[in-house]
């Protein structure tokens, strides 16, 4: 019942993986969120393909909406993360795509008050409303404490590292194969991370 209970003052991620398999969709990744109350609570959405967040006590007068400049990709999976640094800001929300920070577009910068909802988290969908159609979901991550752009980097490369060992390794590309070393190099290898290599 506590997942994905924040308030506006608390810093907080949210990430997964998705795949949409038509254009110009648009709902939510994962949500809590109450649309029959004034759409309170937050989500990590995708508006005509784009990611984005809200974060909202009353919407449009007392609330968050920051969407990404840029669609995601169809027919391939995609690590979408926002982070939250629980100013009450759009300043203080930065979306991630595949690890890297985006430039995004703030369509309402407006909170002052609680966001807290009692209504449940959810998945491909707002309560009983606003699901994403066309859309898978996978990996999903949320934390009570906002991520470093590092920690966002290392989920998507381990959500991608994990697809790639998920195959024989007969049908593993060479790209894909250097890229699973890379992750592992940067995470668990001992000398690279006593050198203090970032990979």
């Amino acid at each position: 019942p506590e997942a994905g209970d924040f308030d506006a003052k608390q810093p907080f991620p949210a990430a997964a993986s998705v795949k949409l398999t038509r254009r110009n969709g648009t709902g939510a990744v994962v949500a809590r969120m109450d649309p029959k109350n004034n759409y309170r609570g937050w989500d990590l959405w995708v508006e005509g393909d784009k990611p984005g967040f809200h974060l909202i006590s009353s919407f449009p007068g007392d609330a968050l909406k920051v969407v990404g400049n840029n669609p995601l990709p169809v027919n391939q999976w995609a690590h979408v993360a926002v982070v939250y640094d629980g100013s009450g800001k759009a300043a203080g929300v930065t979306v991630y795509v595949n690890g890297a920070p985006q430039p995004t577009a703030t369509h309402v910068d407006v909170l002052k008050s609680t966001t807290r909802t009692t209504v449940p988290f959810t998945v491909g969908t707002r309560y009983g409303t606003e699901r994403l159609p066309g859309s898978l979901v996978e990996d999903i991550r949320l934390y009570d404490r906002a991520l470093t752009a590092r920690e966002v980097a290392r989920l998507a490369t381990s959500a991608a590292a994990a697809e790639t060992l998920a195959k024989p390794a007969a049908q593993r590309t060479p790209p894909e194969t250097a890229a699973v070393f890379d992750w592992w190099l940067g995470g668990f290898d001992k000398p690279t991370a006593e050198l203090g290599v970032r990979i």
